[in-house]
């Protein structure tokens, strides 16, 4: 039996692997970055989205699905400004997360100041807990 060894295969599924990576919508989607807390009242999400306006973010609730849907601007350059680097994205962006309590939904607020979202949740009044006095 003979065994062909090709010394690139490797390096090969490696670049296929991370093409993969990359194309994935999860990571192609992963801005705003978001942190959620859970506490006895409510859950809190807040979310980093530097330079958006209110004007430019939007936010939906519903069937327990918060969903926060925005634009970030693109910074114009003139013909003559070579970009020498370019991180930030511009574009639309979206951000889905499944909420795993009731929430009292009339009362959901949010505010945005120096480019942070956040967002307060409150839980319904039958999923928080409840003191129980004894006779």
């Amino acid at each position: 039996m003979v065994c062909t060894y090709r010394p690139l295969s490797s390096v090969n599924f490696l670049r296929n692997s991370l093409d993969a990576l990359l194309n994935d919508s999860s990571i192609r989607h992963a801005y705003p970055l978001v942190n959620a807390y859970d506490s006895t009242d409510s859950i809190t999400v807040i979310a980093k989205v530097p330079g958006v306006t209110k004007d430019s973010v939007s936010i939906l609730f519903e069937n327990g699905t918060l969903t926060i849907k925005g634009t970030k601007n693109k910074v114009n350059f003139t013909d003559n400004d070579k970009i020498l680097l370019n991180e930030r994205t511009n574009g639309n962006f979206e951000k889905s997360l499944t909420i795993p309590v009731k929430i009292n939904d009339s009362a959901i607020s949010a505010t945005l100041v120096n480019g942070v979202l956040t967002i307060v949740l409150p839980k319904s009044d039958e999923v928080k807990p409840k003191t129980i006095t004894i006779n």
